[in-house]
């Protein structure tokens, strides 16, 4: 498993002057987690559902000490009960690359932060362009 870093990437972000410029925004975690240890499978899916996500485009589950996330047709997030970070496989990454993954894990993690269950802070901007 690899551990993965929730990143904002933003292609089309415009700059004071209407320049494009490519954007990218990390959260860090508070306490080295990016989610609360009293996270479950059931509330999980109650967030997603009252973030208005379609309940019939995501599936979550449990295997070990992980919850399984994956909206249709993205990859595959773990989220690491134990220690609070997010994970997923090396062919994943190959797949879809680093830049998807690392964005679907910040997709949770605002869902997480805005339903009070991670703790996590949002860094400041870096531009690349």
């Amino acid at each position: 498993m690899v551990k993965i870093i929730p990143v904002q990437t933003d292609r089309h972000h415009r700059d004071l002057f209407g320049a494009e410029r490519l954007m990218k925004r990390r959260w860090r975690p508070v306490i080295g987690r990016y989610f609360t240890k009293n996270l479950t499978v059931e509330k999980l899916k109650e967030i997603l559902i009252e973030a208005n996500v379609d309940p019939d485009n995501f599936l979550v589950m449990k295997h070990e000490n992980f919850i399984v996330y994956q909206y249709k047709d993205k990859p595959p997030i773990a989220l690491n009960i134990t220690n609070g970070q997010f994970y997923t496989t090396q062919q994943v990454i190959e797949a879809y690359g680093l830049d998807y993954v690392q964005q679907q894990a910040y997709i949770i993690t605002e869902i997480l932060k805005k339903q009070g269950l991670s703790p996590a802070v949002r860094g400041k901007a870096k531009f690349i362009r």
